[in-house]
């Protein structure tokens, strides 16, 4: 796991932090070596890819279609991007002319770049190419408002790959260290197709923003120079968490940050953008903890502009109120509040008023469980119309407006009594919905309907079904077992919360990924808290675990007891995304049908370069067996050409993936191509027609199952939604000796009989038993099972 690292640098902020001169300057060196080959002389492709080279295209019509890819993308359309992507492509079309104008030219790669970052078909590697070649040319042409635009595209394009900040890191940044990471930074990227291969590197997403900052803030742009300030505030207040050594830095230069966006948002000229520009960084602002004087002016400012809007004056009027909490005027608030949601209950899509009456709740703590009830029943009504992504920040709709509401009022139903059985199954309810609200937000609800979820009766005896519940000061434990007539609850007796289980997965997760020894103690506090007070009280062979936010990167198989066994010694242990997806499956009768599919080679793609992967053609051949295909090297048409030919119980692949920040672009990779979840989800749908439906998919490849809390289990849970009744997927890379052995064994015990959940655990405690070299949890835990487990 990366080490993020921070340098403070530069002549604001911080002295002013990590994404002065050195940010801004970082981005410029990055633009200067684009390598691009283009491939003919009438593609955007080729407008984009020459900066500086005349383009004999008739620039009138080039700028008109560019109108017209601008106009496709301002529509909000779910296939925008792609449909953008194509009105683009007409350039072929437009036929010769005088050269076209830098001007025109960095216009339509900003409007390309733009496309791409959110078209399904799209990649963020060809965004940033996109993105960086409209910089360049509209530096070229002095255009500093496109310029400034680029780079707040390309800021959003990283900010979507970069590590999600759940985790806590404790480490700080000594003077030594911050002097060797500058070095590093002005020379880390000889080229920038290096830098655009870098995924997840936070710091160019930094980097990006802040130079969008600055860059519209010098041509008077105050929409691109407030909402890039916002955005990159509200970036540096997520990963103030990380390392304790700067948090306060961090959040001091992001409150700076924040009254600029505050300043240059109420001169923006659009009254709605102005609108939620200004009262999105004063909400940000009061969330800190900072009334400076000019919030009240700039609420102020904004009255004339929120009196014909009633959304908007309701947002003007809650902020008011939390001023006044925060001057110590709860009554005044209270009443602000109340007002709020009078007028945000006029608007005919109230996507606030949940979040104003969780406020109230606050503010009114003797009728909170009403507020709290009325929140979740606000949202309910407007949640199907909620789109994927904020508009001005381009933040997850689900972690702004979701999350709180359903997190709030599954704690509510837990305040009751512990004895209170209609609150246990009412909370349980909420969660689940919850949770297949977050697949529906993450993969698109006509991807993910919601299914009716598995059910306590649903268990035979031995089987545990778990949702460990982290809240802000403890942590609820909601089981059930055969016969247990309904779900149960337990408070977990640590006296920890959130941050604290987020803590100890960061620092398990941090050492067992690298193969080190600092894994033991968090795995025996992580059992303690999330496991102990369950099984120790019965028998069980099987668990179920509905994991929780941060819960998604920790296998519960590594978890230790106090005699120092791992938990998969006790019982077989299945992850699932939500209970929708926790269909127990059926059992395999007979020799399971394997086509394996393995890559071998480096692979040259738009989506990124993927290198030579060592142990994979081995891991096919234990895969395939004496009686599956192996096809070694494969393209997209031997997969098509194989499904289409028989039925096939498992689908092994034994190549890279990736998740690619959104669900709609994951993939895996072939040989020559990329194929999306979404095409395979079609091929195994076509398989299905053959016979039932697809027994399981194994992805063979490094950290497939890695994802952040609006990720969702990342690519193993997409796989699950592909056709298949389950995947087995791993948490980070693992060496190419200890895949070949889990997976020889693993598919061993398959052909011996075993169900799903009993080989993968068999085959963990085959390496255990092996000896020190495979014994660690860095090698066998890494591989989770999802979905069905019988």
């Amino acid at each position: 796991m990366k080490r993020l690292s921070w340098v403070c640098a530069g002549n604001r902020g911080l002295g002013r932090l990590p994404f002065g001169k050195i940010a801004a300057a970082l981005f410029l060196f990055l633009t200067l070596a684009l390598p691009w080959n283009a491939a003919s002389a009438t593609t955007i492709a080729d407008v984009c890819g020459n900066e500086g080279a005349a383009v004999s295209i008739d620039g009138a019509k080039l700028d008109a279609l560019v109108d017209q890819s601008d106009a496709v993308l301002a529509s909000g359309a779910a296939n925008r991007g792609d449909e953008a992507l194509r009105t683009l492509q007409q350039v072929s079309s437009l036929g010769q002319g005088a050269s076209a104008s830098t001007d025109v030219q960095a216009k339509a790669c900003l409007s390309a770049g733009r496309a791409m970052r959110v078209a399904k078909n799209g990649t963020g590697r060809e965004a940033k190419k996109y993105l960086i070649s409209a910089y360049r040319l509209a530096e070229n042409a002095k255009q500093p408002g496109i310029a400034a635009r680029a780079a707040l595209e390309l800021g959003f394009t990283a900010v979507a790959e970069a590590p999600p900040a759940t985790g806590a890191d404790s480490r700080g940044l000594n003077d030594d260290a911050e002097k060797a990471a500058a070095d590093t930074m002005r020379a880390c990227a000889p080229t920038l197709a290096d830098a655009l291969d870098r995924e997840g590197d936070y710091f160019t997403a930094a980097a990006a923003l802040d130079c969008a900052a600055e860059t519209a803030s010098a041509a008077g742009d105050k929409q691109v120079a407030a909402i890039a300030n916002l955005r990159l505030a509200r970036l540096s207040i997520a990963y103030a968490s990380r390392d304790r050594v700067i948090a306060q830095m961090l959040r001091s230069d992001a409150q700076t940050r924040l009254l600029a966006a505050m300043d240059a948002g109420v001169t923006i000229p659009d009254p709605r953008i102005r609108g939620e520009v200004t009262l999105r960084a004063i909400e940000t602002l009061l969330e800190t903890g900072e009334a400076d004087p000019r919030i009240a002016a700039a609420l102020a400012a904004l009255r004339s502009t929120t009196a014909s809007q009633p959304g908007i004056e309701a947002y003007r009027l809650a902020m008011l109120a939390e001023l006044a909490r925060l001057q110590g005027q709860p009554l005044k608030g209270r009443g602000l509040l109340s007002q709020a949601i009078l007028l945000e209950a006029q608007e005919p899509q109230p996507v606030r008023l949940s979040t104003w009456y969780l406020k109230m709740a606050d503010a009114d703590p003797a009728n909170r469980a009403a507020h709290i009830a009325a929140a979740y029943r606000a949202l309910e009504s407007v949640r199907p119309l909620l789109p994927q992504l904020d508009p001005i920040t381009q933040e997850s709709m689900f972690q702004l407006r979701l999350r709180p509401v359903f997190e709030r009022a599954s704690e509510q139903e837990l305040s009751a009594g512990p004895n209170d059985l209609g609150a246990i199954d009412r909370a349980q309810a909420i969660i689940e919905r919850y949770r297949q609200a977050e697949l529906q937000n993450v993969f698109g609800s006509e991807c993910v309907p919601a299914r009716d979820p598995l059910r306590p009766a649903d268990l035979i005896p031995g089987e545990l079904l778990l949702y460990p519940v982290l809240l802000g000061e403890r942590v609820e434990l909601i089981y059930a077992t055969a016969g247990s007539n309904g779900f149960q609850r337990l408070v977990s007796p640590a006296k920890v919360g959130r941050a604290d289980v987020a803590k100890l997965v960061d620092q398990f997760v941090s050492a067992a990924s690298t193969g080190g020894d600092g894994w033991r103690e968090p795995a025996h506090r992580l059992y303690d808290i999330l496991v102990k007070p369950v099984v120790d009280a019965q028998r069980v062979d099987t668990i179920i675990v509905v994991p929780d936010g941060p819960l998604r990167s920790l296998p519960f198989a590594a978890l230790m007891d106090g005699d120092n066994h791992f938990l998969v010694e006790r019982a077989r242990v299945i992850a699932t995304p939500a209970l929708g997806f926790a269909d127990p499956g059926r059992s395999l009768r007979g020799q399971p049908a394997v086509l394996a599919l393995a890559l071998a080679k480096e692979v040259d793609l738009p989506a990124g370069r993927f290198p030579r992967l060592e142990g994979t053609v081995e891991e096919g051949e234990a895969a395939a067996g004496t009686t599956g295909i192996l096809v070694q090297n494969f393209r997209r048409a031997d997969l098509e050409r194989a499904l289409n030919g028989r039925h096939f119980d498992v689908l092994h692949l034994s190549t890279h993936a990736s998740f690619n920040g959104r669900a709609d672009r994951a993939f895996i990779v072939a040989d020559g191509d990329s194929i999306p979840l979404s095409e395979l989800r079609d091929l195994v749908a076509d398989n299905e027609a053959r016979g039932q439906k697809l027994f399981l998919i194994v992805l063979g490849a490094c950290e497939t199952a890695v994802g952040d809390d609006q990720a969702n289990m990342g690519l193993a849970g997409a796989a699950v939604q592909a056709g298949a009744q389950s995947a087995v997927a791993s948490l980070w890379q693992v060496n190419d000796l200890g895949t070949v052995r889990l997976m020889k064994a693993f598919y061993d015990n398959l052909r011996t009989g075993k169900s799903r959940g009993e080989a993968l655990r068999e085959a963990q405690l085959s390496l255990i038993k092996s000896g020190p070299e495979l014994a660690n949890p860095n090698i066998w835990s890494a591989f989770i099972l999802l979905g069905g487990w019988r």
